[in-house]
C-alpha cells in the first residue's frame, strides 16, 4: 500500500493497464479512445484500424485481470479524445469496447470528465445498459469513496464524507514512466486520502507532476467552502519503477 490510511481498504494496484480495484470494483481512467488520430493525414480506413488498435490494447490489458471477485468496472471520465459526439470510425471503436466490456462486467459506470460530451447520447445510440454519472460513492466498511474524474467540483457531502478519494483527469507520470499518485491530507480533524490514476490509454504516457498540481486538483475538486479548512500533508509517487517515491512531506515543513 502507499499510504498507511489505505491498509484499511481492500485495494490493490494494477500498474500494466494502469487500474486500481477496490472491493469488486475495477477502476480505470482517461481511456481517451481515439488520442491523436485526427493528428495525422491518414485515410478515413487508416484512423478507424488506429482507433481500434486502442481499443484492443486496452481490452488486452484488462484481460490480463484474473480475478473473478470483479464484478463492476468504472471509467473515471474522458472515455473518448473528441469533445462532443465522435467521428463515426472513433464510434465504431468505441462501441466494439464498451460491448466487450458489457460482457465481461456486471455493471459499468462512466463519470463524466470534460471530454465526455453528449455521452448519454452515444450510450443511448449504442443500445448499452451503461450508467453515465458526474460523481459515484462507493460505500464500504473502512469509509466512503469518492469517484470523480477531477475536473469539476464535487458535492459537499460526498467529498466531506469521504475517507478515500479517487480520480483521474492530470495524467500523472514521471519522465521515465506512469505513476499513480497517493496524497494524504486533511480536513478539520479528518484523514483523507486522495489517489489519483494515470491515464490508461496505451500510447498516451502523461505529464510529469509536482506538489502544486496535486494541491491544485484537489481545490478544483474541493467545494469553494471547504478550501480554507484543507491541509495537504504528504505525496507519494507509485509505479513500478520507483515503487514508491515521496513527492513532497509538508509534515517535515
Amino acid at each position: 500500500m502507499s499510504s498507511s490510511s489505505l491498509g484499511y481498504f481492500d485495494l490493490e494496484f494494477f500498474h500494466n493497464i494502469p487500474a486500481l480495484r477496490i472491493g469488486q470494483t475495477l477502476i480505470v481512467a482517461d481511456l481517451h479512445l481515439g488520442y491523436s488520430v485526427g493528428m495525422y493525414r491518414f485515410s478515413t480506413r487508416a484512423k478507424e484500424r488506429y482507433s481500434m488498435y486502442q481499443a484492443r490494447s486496452f481490452l488486452s490489458l484488462i484481460s490480463t485481470i484474473r480475478d473473478r471477485r470483479l464484478r463492476r468496472l468504472v471509467i473515471l471520465g474522458d472515455l473518448k479524445e473528441d469533445i462532443g459526439f465522435p467521428r463515426k470510425y472513433i464510434l465504431r471503436a468505441l462501441e466494439k469496447l464498451l460491448v466487450r466490456l458489457s460482457q465481461q462486467f456486471d455493471r459499468i459506470y462512466v463519470v463524466r470528465g470534460n471530454h465526455d460530451g453528449r455521452l448519454i447520447d452515444i450510450v443511448d445510440h449504442l443500445g448499452l445498459d451503461i450508467y453515465v454519472v458526474d460523481h459515484l460513492t462507493l460505500k464500504s466498511p473502512s469509509g466512503n469513496v469518492l469517484l470523480t474524474h477531477g475536473h469539476m467540483k464535487a458535492p459537499y457531502n460526498d467529498f466531506a464524507s469521504a475517507k478515500l478519494i479517487v480520480m483521474g483527469h492530470i495524467h500523472p507520470a514521471t519522465d521515465i514512466s506512469k505513476v499513480f499518485v497517493t496524497a494524504e491530507f486533511s480536513l478539520r480533524k479528518s484523514k483523507k486520502t486522495l489517489i489519483v490514476i494515470p491515464a490508461a490509454n496505451p500510447i498516451l504516457q502523461g505529464i510529469p507532476i509536482d506538489c502544486n498540481a496535486i494541491w491544485n486538483s484537489l481545490l478544483r475538486i474541493a467545494p469553494q467552502e471547504l478550501h480554507r479548512d484543507l491541509k495537504l500533508e504528504t505525496i507519494k509517487l507509485l509505479s513500478r519503477v520507483l515503487t514508491e517515491t515521496t513527492l513532497c512531506n509538508k509534515k517535515e515543513e
